[in-house]
């Protein structure tokens, strides 16, 4: 018996051992959702919870599995990087509006790990295309500031000591949430800056009722589109807003020249006062090209004309094209010099992939992806991506292969010299609106290889606030656009009932201006071809 109760006061004392330290572990826990997602964890907890019957150990279970529920915002589709991919390598895309899964409660990290129990797959998010509340879900709507010295802010609450930066009047940015009150969050174009802007100082808002300022002309898409001092009126609640690309980061920002050899026209390096003389750099062969190019001519007195009101009104460097189809494939030009190409690059990327498409569909099967992103919706990464396939994972020898796409197809003042955003210390991207009305005018009359989905793609351009903007609604276009700071160019198919190709290049001009006199000259000339 003595016995017998010796062996109960063990047990006793154990038991109230174990529970002193199950008390211990409980106050030391993690706070919920602190954890990162761990299936082998998960587990463990599971394992405990089955072998106590202790209510508050069944609690900690509950807390410890509770996962943050997000939602993907900012656009259509965004990156997703597998678990275990080099550098966070995009490896798909996840729809806007996916809801996702994650026991990571700090966002304030660049990626965020995820699990999408869709199909139960794990991997990584960039934090800005994540937000908790689904209301905030945005399609990543580029948006314009329409004012002065418009402030960015860490918080959506305008404290003036929580600026990330100014934006200028003109700037675009794109929506990444809709968050409640009067703010976006936004992300800039150039350096990604990521904050909160007042909706009032943006179009593209449900909030903004601002006049507008543009005059309609031919009943063209005009009055969508914002005037000099982007401005629109929306009748119906939806705005279309300009649309820029490409800030470049990095180059010559002090003002000073530089020449790369060889004579041409003037441009303006981005974030600078001072001039640049894109002629051709130093990579670019000159050899005659192999087949004959289209014939050019020096612009007709009313097309030039035309183009002579945008230059005058508005001042800076400006070139345009005009392909009357029904007619031919003779050029008309005013100023046919080298300028900087901006994202009118991605034209000859395209052209180059579609060369050899099944010989680089082998070498990477996201490469259709990469070429929707980069036309539709400008996507530099995606460009970026496609060069790097040209050059067999080489980007140095991938723009000598555009390069060399150009020369051999008679796109004598087109060049490949720097990555999109990259500085222009080594070079910089150049083009003519004749070798862009050129390109066009084969791919409308199915004259390159894949020329059918080249037009597919530039069908459903997303960015249609310059030369498109300028034509009658039910008018279809097919249209590339190209952006730097002080750079506005556009090049288009317009399928009227007499079809033709306009391209128009503008530098040193404010961006408002040159895209309102971008419209204003697409209107005459679809006037003018079109009477």
């Amino acid at each position: 018996m003595i016995k017998t109760n010796k062996i109960l006061c063990t047990v006793i004392a154990s038991a109230m051992i174990l529970s002193s330290f199950a008390g211990c572990g409980s106050k030391d826990e993690n706070p919920v959702n602190t954890a990162t997602f761990d299936t082998a964890s998960i587990v463990k907890e599971e394992v405990t919870s089955s072998q106590t019957e202790s209510s508050s150990a069944a609690e900690t279970k509950s807390q410890k599995s509770e996962k943050k529920i997000l939602y993907v915002t900012g656009g259509e589709t965004v990156p997703f990087s597998a678990e275990g991919s080099e550098n966070y390598e995009p490896t798909g895309e996840l729809a806007k509006g996916t809801k996702l899964e994650t026991e990571q409660e700090d966002l304030s990290a660049e990626y965020v790990l995820v699990y999408n129990p869709k199909d139960k797959t794990s991997g990584y998010v960039k934090s800005i295309y994540l937000v908790a509340n689904e209301s905030e879900i945005a399609k990543g709507e580029i948006l314009v500031v329409v004012e002065d010295n418009v402030d960015l802010f860490v918080k959506a609450d305008g404290d003036k000591n929580n600026v990330v930066r100014t934006l200028a009047k003109g700037e675009e940015v794109k929506a990444l949430a809709k968050v409640s009150g009067d703010y976006w969050k936004v992300i800039t174009l150039g350096d990604e800056a990521v904050g909160f802007v007042n909706m009032l100082n943006v179009i593209g808002s449900d909030k903004n009722e601002v006049d507008s300022t543009v005059s309609k002309s031919n009943g063209s898409k005009a009055d969508k589109t914002a005037s000099n001092s982007s401005s629109v009126n929306s009748s119906n609640g939806s705005t279309q807003v300009y649309t820029t690309e490409n800030i470049l980061v990095g180059g010559d920002s002090t003002g000073t020249t530089t020449n790369y050899g060889g004579t041409s026209g003037t441009a303006s390096s981005a974030g600078s006062s001072g001039t640049v003389n894109p002629s051709t750099p130093g990579n670019v062969q000159s050899d005659s090209p192999t087949d004959n190019p289209t014939q050019t001519t020096e612009g007709s007195t009313d097309f030039s004309s035309v183009v002579a009101k945008a230059r005058n009104n508005v001042g800076g460097n400006w070139a345009a094209a005009l392909v009357e189809l029904s007619q031919g494939d003779e050029i008309i030009s005013d100023n046919d010099s080298q300028m900087q190409a901006a994202s009118l690059i991605k034209l000859f990327i395209m052209g180059a992939i579609y060369e050899k498409y099944d010989t680089y569909k082998e070498q990477d099967s996201n490469i259709d992806s990469y070429l929707y992103s980069m036309i539709t919706v400008s996507d530099n990464t995606a460009a970026n991506n496609l060069v790097r396939i040209l050059g067999s994972g080489n980007t140095d020898a991938g723009k000598n292969v555009v390069t060399s796409y150009c020369k051999t197809h008679g796109y004598n003042n087109s060049s490949m010299g720097r990555l999109l955003l990259e500085s222009t210390i080594n070079g910089d991207n150049y083009t003519s609106v004749g070798d862009c009305a050129r390109f066009l005018t084969k791919v409308y009359r199915g004259e390159l290889e894949h020329s059918d989905d080249m037009l597919n793609l530039l069908k459903q351009q997303t960015r249609t606030s310059k030369i498109p903007a300028g034509v009658p609604n039910g008018v279809e276009t097919a249209n590339k656009t190209g952006e730097l700071d002080a750079v506005q160019n556009d090049a288009a198919i317009v399928f009227a009932d007499r079809p033709y190709v306009l391209c128009v290049m503008s530098e040193n001009v404010p961006a408002g201006s040159a895209v309102s006199a971008i419209v204003t000259l697409s209107s005459e000339v679809y006037g003018m071809v079109n009477n």
